[in-house]
């Protein structure tokens, strides 16, 4: 049994295509949808496109290949997602989401 998703399966191949592949984004880009445009070479965006990866606010890691291109993309650093798996909030997060009640986050 394979636990690949079809995004991640997406991801996997628009990595390996040999040509560029260039992503647009009009509008709202979230979850597997960042994921995806972030495995693509370039990434075409309106100013008013948003990209929203919602995970963490619900105590999950994001999927379709977004733990390894966010941080290759963005560094270590500001993608954090060891950290974070050991702070307050990521607690918080998950307590809220089995309570399914909204999060209340304190940045610790």
């Amino acid at each position: 049994m394979s636990y690949e998703t079809i995004e991640f399966r997406l991801v996997r191949r628009l990595v390996a295509l040999p040509l560029p592949v260039i992503c647009a984004v009009n509008g709202v880009a979230a979850g597997a949808g960042v994921n995806i445009a972030l495995a693509c070479d370039l990434v075409l965006a309106r100013r008013s496109a948003k990209f929203v990866q919602a995970f963490g606010a619900i105590g999950l890691i994001p999927d379709a290949g977004g733990t390894w291109s966010l941080p290759h993309l963005i560094g270590q650093t500001r993608a954090l997602q060891r950290k974070c798996g050991l702070s307050e909030d990521y607690k918080e997060g998950v307590s809220a989401f089995k309570a399914r009640r909204t999060p209340s986050f304190t940045g610790r």
